[in-house]
């Protein structure tokens, strides 16, 4: 009687035991992305323009402002620690009325009570002055070259629901009708600044229709554009570094937008990787901790409810978070790009009142925080990451009191200090921090001293050298060229003149972890051939 009943419920009892491995693969797949997606552990090789100077801010109006803003604008940035400027030279701003001519008569400048070409002034004044402001500070400018003149723009596709887009967005622009005139731009403003500016990104967003007359983005016209600024640039300044214009974090699902993921892998599968040396992205946070490492999570409002609509479209929300910038870094690591470094073009936390499209608020407490743990995250996790951007200093002209905007500033407005600029200030204005990775005398991260003093964050560290080297960890002077010790922070003091420095980490119990899915696949597949059997043969009899 007791087989009997057995046999009845055998079936029922290998379905369980395939349920269950089902279930425990599928968490040890969570777990393993939650806890370790994108973490290196080491580094093989040294990768170009990621151990620079860290620190880098917005200035997206400082062509708009007075000298002596400008001035104290820099004069800022550089007391808070901030080595890069990220800047907009805007092509309707300095071939403003006509092809190759590069006069401003917008204004009345000679006060005569007319606006005509007598007024002409040099559209480069400006320009020329923060080049010089940003290289008496021994400050890097990261120049922006996009938004064509109206003269360059004509061509706009006339779809009702396009133009009515650009009629409700006025600040939208997009690629010029004729793009060797793009090029001839791009020449012209790295051909003047040539030997003071080296780091210029090729457009922005080319995957937003904002940023696309809106028109559907197309990753084969943007190829076209980006090769030939990488091309023109090149020839003005062949030590100019181009970096490819970092892409909105988008599903694809709206089609303002097209799916980052996807457009960078056509622009790859299409030859694109030749035409720039730095790659970029976006970090916002949108609401969520710095720390936070998940991948997929029901689709919210801004404030925090459940998205109901069009729920059965995209039950999952994979679009953007702060590590969106791993899931970019997997498709250059798929073609074959890892060598290459990547830079935060934008990032921050919105600390408006009331939610907002740019997620749920945080406090000015909780943007200071988290800003300094992305900083601090990168340098633990991401090796091939280098410069990043926040977004932004200080509104100043453009920006209206009610633009929610002006909540990622780490000023306000009248230039009062906010948490977050503090809180990077003091982050950034300490010894340089090292993370993960592989570094060389050479990399812009270091000082020109006889003696070398970092923070760094790891478990091993290792120096390689031609001669002899004092080497000082945590306070204590080492008999070898290599340490040791607990996952954490540490000092780090060397003296005399060294070749590489090796920081890494390993996983505890990696070798066990690793083998989990293997014995849960192995019993997957042997509970269901298990319950196959049980099945077939109580059918049989």
């Amino acid at each position: 009687m007791q087989r009997s009943t057995f046999f009845r419920f055998q079936p029922l009892f290998w379905l369980l035991i395939v349920g269950v491995c089902a279930g425990s693969l599928a968490a040890w797949s969570w777990l393993e992305n939650e806890q370790w997606r994108g973490v290196s552990t080491h580094v093989d090789q040294p990768i170009a323009w990621a151990n620079v100077p860290q620190g880098g801010v917005n200035l997206p109006s400082l062509h708009l402002e007075a000298p002596e803003v400008i001035s104290r604008t820099l004069d800022t940035a550089k007391a808070a620690g901030f080595y890069w400027l990220r800047v907009q030279f805007p092509w309707e701003d300095i071939e403003i009325h006509a092809k190759n001519d590069f006069r401003d008569y917008r204004h009345d400048y000679n006060g005569d009570g007319t606006v005509d070409q007598n007024d002409a002034i040099s559209a480069w004044t400006k320009y020329d002055g923060i080049v010089a402001a940003a290289q008496a500070r021994n400050l890097q400018l990261i120049v922006r070259l996009d938004r064509p003149p109206s003269w360059a723009r004509q061509n706009l596709p006339m779809e009702s629901f396009r133009v009515a887009k650009r009629e409700q967005d006025p600040g939208s622009t997009g690629p010029p009708d004729n793009y060797a005139d793009y090029g001839d731009y791009v020449n012209a403003v790295v051909e003047r600044y040539r030997g003071k500016v080296r780091f210029f990104q090729i457009w922005n967003e080319p995957n937003y229709g904002h940023e696309w007359n809106w028109a559907d983005p197309n990753p084969a016209e943007f190829i076209e554009l980006l090769k030939l600024g990488y091309t023109r640039a090149k020839a003005a300044n062949p030590d100019a570094i181009i970096i490819f214009p970092s892409l909105t974090p988008a599903d694809g699902f709206d089609w303002q937008a097209k799916n980052d993921l996807e457009f960078l892998a056509q622009i790859y599968e299409r030859g694109g990787a030749a035409y720039f040396d730095i790659f970029s992205a976006q970090g916002y946070g949108l609401g969520q901790p710095a720390t936070e490492n998940r991948y997929v999570r029901p689709v919210l409002n801004p404030d925090g409810s459940l998205k109901r609509d069009k729920l059965w479209q995209r039950p999952l929300d994979s679009r953007t978070d702060v590590t969106r910038v791993v899931l970019l870094r997997e498709v250059m690591e798929r073609y074959g790009d890892e060598h290459k470094a990547v830079w935060i073009s934008e990032f921050g936390w919105n600390s408006s009142p009331v939610a907002t499209q740019y997620g749920a608020p945080v406090s000015e407490e909780q943007k200071a925080q988290y800003l300094v743990e992305y900083l601090q995250r990168a340098r633990q996790e991401w090796p091939w990451l280098g410069a990043m951007n926040i977004w932004f200093l200080r509104p100043g002209v453009g920006f209206s009191p009610e633009d929610p905007t002006i909540h990622f500033a780490l000023l306000k407005s009248d230039w009062t200090e906010l948490p977050a600029y503090s809180a990077v200030k003091s982050y950034l204005n300490q010894a340089p921090q090292l993370g993960i990775g592989r570094y060389q005398p050479t990399d812009l991260l270091w000082q020109n001293s006889d003696v070398y003093v970092a923070n760094w964050w790891g478990e091993r560290l290792s120096v390689e050298s031609t001669g002899p080297i004092e080497l000082e960890v945590d306070g204590k002077v080492l008999t070898t060229q290599s340490f040791e010790g607990e996952l954490g922070q540490h000092q780090l003091r060397i003296r005399g003149e060294w070749q590489t420095l090796t920081i890494s980490r390993q996983r505890a119990w990696w070798w066990l972890w690793a083998s989990i899915p293997f014995g849960l696949w192995l019993g997957l597949l042997l509970a269901l051939k298990r319950f196959w059997s049980v099945l077939v043969r109580k059918r049989t009899v």
